[in-house]
């Protein structure tokens, strides 16, 4: 179970979590206002090029992984919307990245087995795997 960490409040473009791996491979897409709804209010990330950030922690691990914007705001660019009005939007293509992927992993995983699906296309049972679950919810994998 991956829960908001306690004391780490360091953003992505931080020394303190500078390392050549720590970075996003995987996006997950859904509302700010869901992701407040989970992890509560996020870290202000560095204010120009990540306006939200959720730093959060395995607990069986203690991997950490974070959740975050990228170049999305006004922040970084004048044409970009006001950060209330991108906080509004219905969906946004999040960045999930951490040190150790199977850990990001675990939490799509996770954050799509706790996810409604709103109105469901029926799927043929034999074509059914977790990972067609994990797309229909707009979770995605870079390879």
């Amino acid at each position: 179970m991956f829960k908001p960490h306690p004391d780490l409040e360091a953003t992505v473009g931080s020394s303190a979590l500078y390392h050549p791996v720590f970075n996003y491979a995987l996006k997950l897409t859904t509302s700010y206002a869901e992701l407040v709804r989970r992890f509560g209010e996020p870290n202000d990330g560095d204010e120009y090029k990540v306006s939200s950030e959720w730093i959060l922690i395995e607990e069986s691990t203690g991997a950490i992984i974070t959740i975050h914007d990228w170049k999305a705001t006004e922040l970084y660019d004048d044409d970009y919307p006001t950060l209330e009005k991108f906080r509004e939007l219905p969906l946004y293509e999040w960045h999930v990245g951490g040190f150790y992927a199977p850990a990001a992993l675990r939490f799509l995983e996770e954050f799509a087995a706790n996810t409604p699906i709103p109105n469901p296309a029926p799927v043929p049972e034999t074509v059914y795997t977790h990972s067609v679950a994990i797309e229909s919810l707009g979770v995605t994998y870079d390879h």
